[in-house]
């Protein structure tokens, strides 16, 4: 009976261990990927990359003494895999050595700063162009291509005009016959 009450008061008293921070030296993760990784991991080219990161320091630098604080290359890349992915902060964060919270911060403080900038970059048809826009996009519709892992263009179909769903594209189409038989 004496050891029950004191299993209970000592789990009343439960003491929270915190677990010590770690520190991780982050890297250029760009350095030794070829071309193609990169392409593949972040969905855009190594320039590409580099010019969102000079144009977004001035932005998402951290302003700090901190002598950890995450540099823009790395909230930029944090930020591109998670928008290529649509995986997990975890999973992001493992792949670049972060915590769940620092890349939640860099996802936050990236998009902001591409939100503040696009009206500078993005530019929206106007007038007659917008016009031509409309017609080449309705032409499009009603198109259902598929490719191979070189991106060849391996079937076509283009007989449905208008706004019909995929799946019923490819129902109708050769490739779900050669699949099926």
């Amino acid at each position: 009976m004496a050891n029950a009450y004191r299993v209970a008061r000592l789990r009343r008293r439960r003491v929270v261990l915190r677990r010590q921070k770690t520190f991780k030296r982050v890297v250029d993760p760009l350095n030794g990927l070829t071309d193609e990784d990169i392409f593949c991991r972040y969905r855009f080219r190594r320039e590409t990359i580099m010019f969102l990161v000079t144009l977004l320091s001035p932005v998402i630098q951290y302003h700090s003494r901190k002598s950890m604080a995450v540099s823009p290359l790395i909230q930029v890349l944090v930020t591109l895999r998670f928008l290529a992915t649509g995986s997990f902060y975890r999973l992001v964060g493992d792949s670049l050595g972060l915590s769940i919270a620092s890349v939640a911060r860099s996802v936050d403080r990236v998009t902001s700063a591409v939100c503040r900038l696009s009206r500078t970059y993005i530019k929206f048809p106007t007038g007659q162009y917008l016009s031509d826009t409309k017609k080449k996009f309705f032409e499009l519709a009603g198109k259902c291509m598929t490719c191979d892992a070189s991106y060849r263009i391996t079937n076509c179909v283009a007989k449905w005009p208008g706004s019909v769903h995929d799946s019923r594209m490819f129902k109708h189409s050769h490739l779900c016959q050669k699949f099926e038989n």
